[in-house]
C-alpha cells in the first residue's frame, strides 16, 4: 500500500476496466479523418488512465493492448486496400496481415500501460498520473524511431490538425509537445474521476490548475500566432498542383505511360495559361527516366520553356552501385532555362518500396509481387530552380518531422510533398497523411504544397490552415498561391531534434528514479520517494 493509491489490486481487470480501455481507444480513433471528432482526444483517454491505478504491470499491459486495438484498428483499416487491390493478396490474407499490423502497433500502447502501472506500483498512483504524459510521448517516439519499422502514423495529436489555435505551439515544441499537453489534460481528468469514485481523496486542485494553465497558455499563444500569420507579406507565387487521377492498375503499361505524360503536359500548358509560375506533378508522374531519355528530356525542357514555368515532378531513376543496378524514387525540378536538379527519396515505405528483414520475411515477395525494391537516397536537400528554393518530400517522408525541419533550416521557401495515394482507395489514409502535413507546416512556419496522384491535393499555409484541397479520385488541377518563407527558422526547425531527446531522457529518468526510489524504501522502511498530492 502507498500513501496515495490505496491497496494494490492484484485481481484481473473486470469488464468495466476493459470497457473503459476500449472506450478510450475508440475515442482516439474517432479523432482522425474521416471521423473528425477531435475534441474526444481531450478526455477519452482519461478512463483508461484511471483503470491503471493500482494495477499489476502485466494487467496494465493487457489494458493498454486492448486500448491499442480499438485505437489503431478503426484508424488503419486502409492497409488491406493496398494488399488486395495491388498486392494481389486474397481478401482473407490481406485482412489477416492488416490485423497483424494493428496487433504489432498495439504493443506500444501495451508497453505504455505496463510502464504506467509499474510506476504506480513503485511510487504511487498520483505519481503514475503525473508521469503518464511523459511516458506516452516517450513511447510514441519509440514507435516513430524504431529502426526499419518506424511508423509514426496516428500520433495522439494528429487529429487536432483542424484545431488551429492549439496546434500553433508546434513551432517550438513540435507535435510531441502537443501530444504531451493532450495527455496531461487527460491525466487531470483521470485524477478527477478518481476523486469522484473515492470520496476520501482530496480534489486534485494542483493537477487540474496546472492543466488549465497549460491549456489556456496554449490558446493565448495560438491566438497571437494566428494574428501574426495574417500579416505575412511577400510576393505570392502562383502554383498549380496537378492531380491526374491515373489508373494505378495500368500506370506502367507502355501505351498508357505515353497517355499519362501527354495528359500532364496538356495540364501544365493549361496551368501556365491560367497564370501558374510553379507546376507540380505527383509522385512518379513522369513514367520515364528523366535525364537519360533524350526524347522525353527534350520534350520536358521544351514544355518548361514554352510555358515559362518551373516544374517539379516525380519520376523513377536508376543507377549502378557496387556493380549492381539500383532504382530510386525521385523528384526533379526543371525551370524554363533547362536547369534541372534531382532529389532521391531517403525514407522508404516498408512493404511498399522494400521488404524489411528480407531473410526473416522471405515469404512476403511471394505473396505480394508488386512490392518494389527501391534504394534510399543519401540525404535530404532543397531543390533550386526558377528563382525558387523548394523542400521536396515524397509520400511517406512527410510523417517524419525531422526531414521537414531540416529542409526549413536549409532555407526552403516552401515544402512540396508529392505522393501517390491511389494505393489506399476510397479510404481516410490520404486525409490522415494530410493531417500530419499540417503539423509539418506549423512546426516550421512554412507553406506546404501537396500534390497527390488521385488526391487529396492541398495547399496549406504556415499557420496550418488548409486554404484549398481536392476530393479523392477526380482529375483536376488545384490552383492557388503561397508566399515563400523568408524569415528566420523556427525554434523547432533549428532545435526540434532536442524535443524527442527531452521526452526520451525524461522517460528514462522517471524509470530510474522510480526503481531506485523503491529499492531505498525497502532499506529505509519508509515510503520513498514521497508521493506528492495532486
Amino acid at each position: 500500500m502507498d500513501s496515495n493509491s490505496g491497496i494494490h489490486d492484484e485481481r484481473a481487470p473486470g469488464w468495466v476496466h476493459y470497457a473503459a480501455a476500449a472506450f478510450g481507444g475508440t475515442g482516439m480513433a474517432l479523432t482522425y479523418p474521416d471521423y473528425g471528432l477531435w475534441p474526444l482526444a481531450w478526455f477519452s483517454v482519461a478512463p483508461f488512465l484511471f483503470t491503471l491505478r493500482g494495477r499489476a504491470p502485466h494487467h496494465g499491459a493487457w489494458l493498454g493492448f486492448l486500448f491499442g486495438l480499438f485505437y489503431f484498428g478503426p484508424t488503419l483499416t486502409w492497409l488491406s486496400n493496398t494488399m488486395t487491390n495491388y498486392g494481389h493478396m486474397s481478401v482473407w490474407l490481406a485482412a489477416l496481415v492488416n490485423a497483424l499490423a494493428v496487433v504489432i502497433i498495439s504493443l506500444f500502447t501495451a508497453f505504455f500501460g505496463w510502464l504506467t502501472a509499474w510506476i504506480g506500483r513503485k511510487t504511487s498512483g498520483d505519481m503514475a498520473l503525473l508521469c503518464a504524459p511523459v511516458m506516452w510521448v516517450a513511447v510514441e517516439l519509440l514507435r516513430s524511431h524504431l529502426p526499419i519499422l518506424a511508423f509514426p502514423w496516428a500520433r495522439i495529436a494528429d487529429g487536432q490538425y483542424l484545431f488551429l489555435m492549439f496546434i500553433q505551439i508546434a513551432d517550438f515544441c513540435g507535435e510531441e509537445g502537443a501530444g504531451f499537453l493532450i495527455m496531461f489534460v487527460n491525466a487531470a481528468w483521470a485524477a478527477m474521476i478518481w476523486w469522484m469514485v473515492d470520496k476520501s481523496r482530496r480534489f486534485p486542485i494542483r493537477l487540474a490548475a496546472m492543466a488549465l494553465i497549460l491549456f489556456t497558455s496554449s490558446m493565448v499563444y495560438g491566438q497571437a500566432r494566428l494574428a501574426q500569420s495574417e500579416k505575412i507579406k511577400g510576393e505570392p507565387v502562383p502554383v498549380a498542383l496537378l492531380q491526374g487521377n491515373i489508373d494505378q492498375a495500368r500506370k506502367w503499361e507502355r501505351e498508357y505511360q505515353r497517355e499519362q505524360v501527354k495528359m500532364y503536359i496538356d495540364m501544365t500548358l493549361k496551368a501556365s495559361a491560367n497564370g501558374a509560375r510553379l507546376v507540380v506533378w505527383p509522385e512518379a508522374a513522369a513514367t520515364f527516366y528523366f535525364g537519360k531519355d533524350p526524347y522525353y528530356d527534350g520534350l520536358m525542357k521544351q514544355v518548361a520553356q514554352m510555358a515559362k514555368v518551373t516544374m517539379l515532378f516525380g519520376a523513377v531513376d536508376d543507377g549502378v552501385r557496387d556493380g549492381k543496378r539500383i532504382s530510386f524514387n525521385s523528384a526533379w525540378i526543371l525551370d524554363m532555362s533547362g536547369h534541372a536538379e534531382k532529389y532521391d527519396k531517403v525514407r522508404l515505405a516498408p512493404f511498399g518500396e522494400f521488404v524489411p528483414l528480407p531473410k526473416l520475411l522471405f515469404f512476403v515477395h511471394q505473396i505480394a509481387h508488386s512490392i518494389g525494391d527501391v534504394t534510399p537516397g543519401e540525404q535530404v536537400h532543397t531543390l533550386d530552380g526558377g528563382g525558387l528554393r523548394l523542400g521536396p518530400q515524397i509520400c511517406f517522408e512527410i510523417i517524419f518531422p525531422q526531414y521537414s525541419a531540416q529542409l526549413a533550416a536549409m532555407g526552403a521557401g516552401a515544402i512540396v510533398t508529392i505522393t501517390n495515394d491511389s494505393w489506399f482507395g476510397m479510404s481516410p489514409a490520404s486525409r490522415q497523411s494530410m493531417s500530419m502535413a499540417v503539423f509539418r507546416a506549423v512546426e516550421n512556419r512554412i507553406p506546404m504544397l501537396r500534390a497527390a496522384q488521385s488526391g487529396v491535393s492541398a495547399i496549406i499555409g504556415p499557420d496550418g490552415r488548409i486554404t484549398a484541397q481536392t476530393p479523392l479520385f477526380v482529375k483536376t488541377t488545384l490552383y492557388g498561391s503561397y508566399i515563400p518563407r523568408t524569415g528566420p527558422p523556427t525554434f523547432y526547425s533549428l532545435y526540434g531534434w532536442l524535443v524527442p531527446w527531452f521526452f526520451a531522457l525524461g522517460g528514462v529518468a522517471i524509470l530510474v528514479w522510480a526503481y531506485f526510489g523503491a529499492r531505498r524504501s525497502k532499506v529505509s522502511g519508509v515510503l520513498y520517494p514521497a508521493a506528492p498530492s495532486i
